[in-house]
């Protein structure tokens, strides 16, 4: 078995900024996301009042769930998927040299999503 050698820091410093490039991309995206479950939440409301209809109701209530549904699992996905790269800016960091304790104090990846944290219901570790 060949062992690879380990990369340069131009490398590892190229690699964090695309880690980084990422994660900025996937918040950029959750937030269209959310934009979109505004809009649709205030066209909802509107064709409810305007139209007065219950099956416009029920059907554009269908959509609306629907679409919040995929808004929720979206988030859930987009937030795993930013942990994970949290997890490689760390350890990219970290092989920078970059966790001094006087660069970069309490410096770690977030901790995994729960229902709970979202509600509040405990409080979510630094």
């Amino acid at each position: 078995m060949q062992i690879e050698p380990y990369p340069d820091k131009e490398t590892l410093r190229h690699q964090l900024q695309l880690e980084w490039q990422d994660h900025i991309q996937t918040r950029a995206q959750t937030w269209k996301s959310l934009e979109i479950e505004v809009f649709l939440t205030i066209g909802f409301v509107g064709a409810d009042i305007k139209f007065d209809n219950i099956w416009v109701t029920i059907v554009l209530g269908i959509i609306f769930f629907a679409s919040s549904v995929s808004g929720i699992a979206i988030t859930i996905h987009h937030r795993e998927g930013q942990r994970r790269k949290f997890i490689h800016i760390d350890n990219l960091e970290q092989a920078l040299g970059l966790h001094q304790k006087d660069l970069l104090p309490d410096v770690h990846p977030p901790v995994p999503f729960k229902w709970s944290h979202v509600f509040g219901w405990v409080a979510r570790p630094l």
